[in-house]
């Protein structure tokens, strides 16, 4: 027996108080009050649980939009043209005067699952492990140890960039 049935049980038919039951079940007296409510207006299918799916989505996008979506991705790829989100949206920016959104229109080619024209991307060519860079790894960005960088300080002085010797 479910819950609920047992808590509108308790309060109809044992005839004890929504607070006692509330309590004696670890529910508020409120959620006690709504159960008998509905088993009230509509027996015990109206204390069932309930779908919490919203009953329309207003911001779902036309199917019509969509079908037009899955077509011009398959033309594009068929005709060897690049078919990404953006291409489509231009595509239909054109023809229509509107569009999605790219974000909105990958959604749409991978719910579809159609094949994809854009190419796998290639594995890294670097190596898994970390290696000491060398002259032919800098740029304007890299930083490679120097003499200068990694002279220690005269004896009797503490390094300020080390952190062992403030601890």
């Amino acid at each position: 027996m479910q819950k609920s049935r047992i808590i509108v049980t308790s309060v109809v038919v044992e005839g004890r108080s929504k607070a006692d039951v509330a309590r004696d079940y670890g529910v508020t007296y409120r959620w006690v009050h709504t159960l008998v409510t509905r088993y009230l207006a509509g027996g015990w299918e109206a204390i069932e649980p309930r779908s919490r799916r919203p009953l329309t989505s207003p911001t779902r996008t036309d199917p019509a939009v969509e079908e037009q979506v899955v077509k011009l991705r398959r033309e594009l790829s068929r005709a060897g043209h690049d078919a990404g989100p953006h291409t489509i949206a231009a595509h239909l920016q054109r023809h229509n005067g509107t569009s999605p959104a790219p974000a909105t229109i990958w959604k749409m080619v991978k719910s579809e699952k159609t094949e994809s024209t854009t190419p796998a991307r290639h594995p890294s060519h670097q190596p898994r492990h970390r290696r000491t860079p060398t002259r032919a790894d800098t740029g304007p960005h890299t930083r490679l140890p120097t003499p200068e960088t990694t002279k220690r300080p005269p004896e009797g002085e503490r390094n300020v960039n080390d952190v062992s010797s403030h601890l």
